[in-house]
Parts: C-alpha cells; structure tokens; sequence
C-alpha cells in the first residue's frame, strides 16, 4: 500500500522526530480526513522550514491528486498566496497579466495585482525533500507509463536515498518491463554498498544486462582506482561477456 511503502521511505533520511510523527499519525487514523489537505498546506505559509517539512511529510501519505502537482509547483517556485486571505495557489505571469489557479478548487483568479500576493518560501533542504517524494510517487504511479518513465531517468543518476523505496517496489510491481529497470536501478546503486554478497549480485546482474547503463557502471569500475582489484577484474570479465551477447544481438 501506499502508506507501507511511504513508511520505508520517509525512516531513511528523515529526522528522527519527523518520524515518529508519521508513524504516530498512520497508528491512530485512517490517513488524513477530508480537510487534512487544506489544514496542511496552509502549515506551508508557516516561517518555520521545519514546520514546513513535517506538512510535506504528511501531504506525502494522502490519497489525494492534487498532492503531485503541489510538490511540482513547490520545486519550480510557482505557490503563491493572496496575502489577504492566506489562500494558495500556482502564480502565473502571462503579458504582464496574474493568472492565479486556487489550489483547492482551481479557480483562476485575475483580477489582483502583483503585490498582493507572496511567494511560498522553500530552501534548498525542503527542495531535495520534496523531490525524493516526487520520485517516490513517481514509482508508485497507477499509470505503468510514469512509472517506466520515472524508472528509466533514475538510471543516469540513482539515488541511494531510494534505495528502500525501489526494493519494496520491486517486489509488487507486475510489469515486467518496470521491474527490469527497477532492479537494474537496485543494482547500480548495490555496487557500491558495504555488503559484499550485496555487491557481488549485483555485479552478477549487471553482468547479465544489455542495457547501456550496466555497460558505464561496469567501465566505470573497472577504470577507476577507487574499486578493489577483484572488482575490477569482474567488471572487465563482465564486460567481455555482455560484448560477446551485443555481437551476437547483432548478428541475428
């Protein structure tokens, strides 16, 4: 479910204290009522970032379809809200001209000039915050679509913070396509785990890959002086094998 897995993502790389507010919060309710939504994103007009983060933490776990686009938003510095009325929105200058869409019922708004309204403050900090829970969402995604697309930009760049949340995925996730490249995911970021049996199944698994990404993760190891002689020798011999299975692909 949503919240098991959102569970595992938030106890790695989150405060202690944020914690145990959401695991409190998930023993004793349901999820969120119907009014949580608008009681938490107004916590996001609050001067404490630390304030701020709790909500996204909490707008993380609801079921709710206009948590994504609200994170988006947040990433690309486009929440505003009228000062007079504290409510939220997406901020829109088009020729000179305010389009302003209310957050909770999509509403656009032109009639206020500019200064009436304020930007909703972020740092750096809530920005990487709300980016991994975007990409956790992402993963977890109904449609198979975003999900392969979210999977496969993850290759270039996979994010140990993830790690958690793309195992548990793996073992519920029925396209098989999806789950290739999300083990392919997991097993570029176990090659450089502390656990060797971790490392040397994933370097059996990107040894048996065809997909470019296995091919650099490999070349890088076996170039690099910051991976044990034996690593670099399997990487080598790895990439042999995966060279012999590419002429092969291409001879037929």
């Amino acid at each position: 479910s949503k919240g098991s897995f959102m569970i595992t993502f938030l106890k790695n790389g989150l405060k202690r204290s944020h914690q145990i507010i959401l695991v409190t919060m998930l023993m004793f309710s349901s999820f969120a009522s119907a009014n949580s939504f608008e009681e938490l994103t107004q916590k996001l007009l609050e001067k404490s970032f630390d304030t701020k983060a709790v909500a996204i933490d909490q707008l993380a776990l609801i079921e709710d379809d206009r948590v994504k686009p609200l994170f988006e938003g947040l990433t690309q510095s486009t929440v505003y809200y009228i000062k007079k009325t504290n409510q939220l929105g997406y901020y829109e200058s088009v020729d000179k001209k305010i389009n302003f869409t209310t957050l909770l019922t999509g509403e656009v708004i032109t009639e206020l000039s500019k200064r009436k309204y304020k930007k909703v403050t972020t740092n750096n900090a809530l920005r990487g915050q709300i980016k991994l829970h975007l990409a956790a969402l992402n993963i977890y995604s109904k449609d198979e679509a975003i999900r392969l697309t979210a999977i496969d930009s993850m290759l270039k760049s996979p994010d140990p913070q993830l790690l958690d949340v793309l195992k548990a995925a793996s073992k519920t996730e029925e396209s098989r396509k999806v789950k290739s490249l999300i083990d392919l995911n997991v097993a570029l970021l176990n090659v450089e785990s502390e656990n060797e049996t971790e490392r040397q199944v994933a370097y059996t698994f990107l040894s048996n890959s065809l997909h470019e990404a296995a091919r650099i993760k490999l070349i890088q190891v076996s170039q690099s002086e910051g991976y044990p002689e034996e690593e670099k020798a399997f990487a080598t011999k790895a990439l042999s094998k995966i060279d012999e299975k590419l002429k092969y692909v291409k001879v037929t």
